[in-house]
């Protein structure tokens, strides 16, 4: 058992993850999306924005070690965020 989660746990989240590699320039997530995965990043920067009257405004960029997409994934609401490479991007996805 590590930090309260099963080793059962643990065996069947890593048997599921995946590993993905995207150039920039590349749309991880786009805006109405009804994707239910969850991006964990491994190394490379993506940009959070959202459109606002037909024009895109940048909320975050994230790196090494932020995750994208657990709301939408458990919810079952569209994902309302668009999320972009802005470098090199590898990362880990769990695809349910």
């Amino acid at each position: 058992m590590v930090n309260g989660v099963s080793d059962e746990t643990i065996w069947e989240l890593s048997y599921g993850l995946k590993i993905g590699l995207v150039d920039w320039d590349w749309y991880l997530i786009c805006s109405g999306d009804k994707k239910r995965v969850i991006y964990f990043i491994l190394s490379g920067n993506v940009e959070i924005s959202l459109y606002c009257i037909s024009q895109r405004v940048m909320i975050d960029t994230l790196y090494k070690g932020c995750s994208i997409g657990t709301y939408s994934c458990l919810s079952g609401i569209p994902i309302e965020m668009t999320a972009l490479a802005i470098t090199h991007v590898s990362y880990y996805y769990l695809d349910f």
